[in-house]
């Protein structure tokens, strides 16, 4: 039974995440306004190069009850775009929710956040309560004094400066940068991809607005291999040929390093010690190839590259602390990580794979060899400390930190938890704290990744 569902909220997406074992729905924040009606969410977002002037995808960014200009319908608002987009999305989601809280941008003014909730609430959504996501997000993060949490929206940057204090992690300040964004981002690398596609096979995909729109629709693909990579060669069908290029993920950083320099300047404009302040990744910062080479400094902490919905599955888990009784709901900026109120860590968004038999597994299985995991449990990575059971990973580590993630029995259950930069992937999705494992689940490491499997070994009789 559902009980409550958090929604990150901002320019490129509604990310709707319940409380329970399901993955988070994505709506795209795209709307095409037409004289038969308004278009929203993806179905707007494939069609977005298709129908480049009934495009908008600023209504939340811009959220008012201003009248837009034409051609746009005449007394048509941007909160009239936001009511139709968040009542699409929570419809589509279908979660029978008694409470929601909204996870906003730090940078939204208060008459903004206002006119969200009430949005938000005339679309039936019950919402109870709000709070930063760049502090969501970074709470159970491990940070000790500053932190800086950097996320990439459609139209601009938003840098948020958090502080520990005892237990409570506290939102100092908000800045942000509005000559960078998603937009203007992938409206480069499309001109730019497109160039190469000229240059090497003389076939343009900015030539009709069919092959524009499919060159759109792969940019969040081939941006993510190319990143994870270190390049990658893109496919184009066309007709009856396929044409082909490659990319490098230095040379595609460099054909935005203007925008990069913007962003870098924004994270050193904090005023921060960057050799001792932690540096926290929203997913699509930390997604964009080039860019953390950019931002770290000699001395720094290992930046942390968060999940996507980071921010919405935190809320729920400190729900107690950001739930508020009341039609004006206070924006929550400080959360107390030791609180008594805090909800139950639940297990992440990860379901056990069909072949599991449910048994506790007593070990892991790396290259046709099975490890034992003791009473101490094991520590799994790269180049894990000797002073603890350890698992050694051979073999393409690409993506696999030194001391990757741990396993360890908590009372009569098995736990693995992520400690790494990338992220540790339980049946093919990505933990988000400590998750139960049984006998059939398997682990992913790294990228393309390496393949752990979890087995109980077993006499004829039962267990050994």
């Amino acid at each position: 039974m559902i009980k409550m569902v958090a929604i990150e909220l901002d320019d490129v997406a509604l990310t709707i995440q319940a409380d329970d074992d399901r993955p988070p729905a994505i709506d795209p924040a795209v709307a095409l306004v037409r004289k038969s009606g308004i278009v929203v969410g993806r179905d707007a977002l494939m069609r977005s190069r298709l129908e480049p002037r009934r495009l908008h995808d600023r209504f939340w960014q811009d959220l008012s009850n201003d009248a837009l200009p034409r051609p746009h319908p005449a007394g048509l608002t941007t909160a009239d775009l936001a009511h139709a987009h968040i009542e699409n999305a929570w419809r589509k989601a279908a979660l029978p929710a008694s409470e929601v809280l909204l996870v906003v941008p730090g940078d939204l003014s208060s008459s903004k956040l206002g006119l969200a909730l009430g949005v938000a609430r005339a679309a039936d959504i019950p919402v109870c309560g709000l709070v930063d996501l760049g502090l969501a997000a970074s709470v159970d993060r491990g940070i000790i004094g500053q932190a800086l949490h950097l996320e990439i929206y459609r139209h601009r940057a938003v840098a948020t400066i958090l502080e520990k204090h005892d237990q409570k992690l506290c939102r100092r300040n908000v800045l942000w940068e509005g000559s960078v964004g998603m937009t203007d981002l992938f409206a480069r690398w499309a001109r730019w991809i497109s160039e190469q596609f000229v240059s090497c096979t003389r076939f343009d995909p900015l030539d009709r607005a069919d092959s524009e729109q499919e060159l759109w629709n792969n940019l969040n693909g081939w941006l993510s291999e190319i990143r994870r990579n270190g390049g990658a060669r893109l496919s184009f069908p066309a007709g009856k040929l396929v044409h082909e290029i490659d990319i490098s993920e230095q040379v595609l950083a460099e054909t935005v390093r203007q925008s990069y320099d913007v962003l870098q300047s924004l994270v050193e404009s904090a005023s921060l010690d960057l050799s001792t302040v932690q540096l926290v990744l929203g997913p699509r910062a930390a997604g964009l190839p080039g860019l953390l080479p950019r931002l770290i400094r000699p001395g720094m902490k290992a930046p942390i590259a968060l999940p996507v919905a980071a921010g919405a599955a935190a809320a729920l888990r400190y729900a107690g602390s950001i739930v508020s009784n009341g039609e004006e709901l206070p924006l929550v900026i400080e959360l107390d990580t030791g609180g008594s109120w805090r909800s139950p860590v639940a297990r992440p968004p990860v379901q056990p794979a069909a072949s599991s038999v449910g048994g506790l597994p007593s070990h892991v299985v790396h290259r046709g060899l099975a490890h034992k995991i003791g009473p101490h449990g094991l520590v799994i990575g790269r180049e894990p400390s000797a002073e603890q059971p350890h698992l050694v990973l051979t073999g393409d580590a690409a993506g696999v930190s030194r001391s990757h993630c741990s396993l360890r029995l908590d009372g009569a259950a098995l736990l693995v938890e992520d400690h790494s930069r990338y992220g540790t992937f339980l049946n093919e999705r990505m933990l988000d704290g400590p998750a139960e494992l049984a006998a059939g689940d398997h682990l992913r490491l790294g990228s393309p990744g390496i393949i752990l499997h979890l087995i109980e070994v077993v006499s004829k009789d039962g267990p050994p």
